[in-house]
This record gives structure tokens, sequence and C-alpha cells, in this order.
């Protein structure tokens, strides 16, 4: 079978004995009754659920596929095992996103993903700020000296990080009420590793204990 993201509209899978997909569905509501595109190896089509109820059949057979958002802007999520990183188990379908604005995109289209993994450097400008600090800083002192615009730092300054990505990614769950996907980060910046871990590990033992007060 082709991966799951190269049948998009799939929302839905059926396995084999082996754990594999055997399988790709979409599911549709038509004059009350549950309809499901699917593709498989032997071709496509349309299939209505038959007597047995459409929920059981569902419950019975079918898999819903989970996603995972993909947060980087250089890491193909599907070469070198980078999957590795992931904190859900398959089956599940790949979204990447490169940008602080891609990734608050496909929150508000989409909604929560079932699992994300964080990149804290999202631009080669960013990788080049970790390693020249001490330049950057000595370039702003002398701008400052001179009563200029120091634009090299202006610019580092508007960069948007992971660590952006995942404050935006509390405030919406804080406004929407819902829990944090799981996580996992993938960055060899150690210290964005650090503080996007200690950012959302501390929010989560926050809805643990908000969760434990209401029950």
């Amino acid at each position: 079978m082709d991966n799951i993201d190269n049948w998009p509209e799939a929302t839905h899978v059926q396995l084999n004995k082996r754990g594999n997909i055997q399988m790709y569905y979409n599911l549709q509501i038509v004059d009350g009754r549950t309809v499901l595109q699917y593709n498989s190896t032997c071709g496509g089509g349309w299939f209505i659920t038959g007597e047995k109820d459409p929920e059981t059949f569902i419950k019975e057979k079918l898999i819903k596929i989970k996603t995972l958002l993909w947060l980087d802007d250089i890491r193909d999520p599907h070469k070198d095992d980078w999957l590795n990183f992931s904190p859900i188990e398959q089956p599940y379908k790949v979204v990447w996103v490169k940008n602080y604005e891609e990734f608050m995109h496909h929150l508000v289209m989409k909604g929560l993903p079932e699992g994300i993994c964080f990149d804290h450097d999202l631009s080669d400008f960013q990788s080049f700020v970790g390693s020249n600090l001490g330049w950057l800083s000595q370039q702003e002192e002398t701008c400052a000296e001179e009563g200029l615009a120091c634009h090299t730092t202006e610019k580092y300054k508007k960069e948007r990080t992971g660590m952006d990505c995942a404050r935006w990614l509390v405030d919406y769950c804080i406004q929407f009420d819902q829990e944090l996907p799981k996580y996992n980060i993938q960055s060899a910046n150690p210290v964005g590793k650090e503080n996007i871990n200690s950012l959302l590990s501390n929010f989560r033992a926050h809805q643990i204990k908000e969760n434990e007060r209401s029950s």
C-alpha cells in the first residue's frame, strides 16, 4: 500500500493480520447512511455500509488515522528515520510545517493533532545566530554608539522559533480548553530544546492537577 500521506482524503484505515495497512477509507454521511470511499491495491470506489449498524462497523473494522504535525524547516520527516521522534504510534498522517505561520495556520484550520514534533531553529538565520551571539552583541553595541539602527539584530528579534510555536500552542489549549497533544523535540539546539520541553512539561503538569481537582 502507498503511504497514508499519498491519499490525503483518508480518515480511517483497515489493517491486515500483520498490522499493515490494507485499505484506506474516507467516511461521509449521505441521506443518513454512512458511505465509505475506499482505496486499496485492487482499486477504489464507494461502499455503503449494509444492514449492520454503521457505528458498529466502523468500531470493529476501522482505525482512525491520527495526525503528526512535524515542525521543522529542514529535516524531511520521511527521510533518515526522523519519524523515530514521533510521540504517537502508527498509523498516522504526517503534516510537515516549516515555520511559525504554517504551524499556527494548521492549528486554526484543522485543530489539534494527536502528536507534534518540534524543531527550535526554524531558519538558517537562527542557526547562524546561535554560533555568533558574541559578534551580534558587538554589532548592536557599535550601532548604539553611532546612533544607528542595527538591522541584523532587529531581524533576529523578529524571527519566530519553535519556542514561539510552543507558546502559541499553550495559549491555544488554554483558550479552547484542550488537552496538550503528545510531543517530542528533534532540535539539535540543546538550550532551545530544553526551553520547549520545560514550557510544555510544566503546562502538562498544570493540566493534570486541574483535571484532578475537577474530578
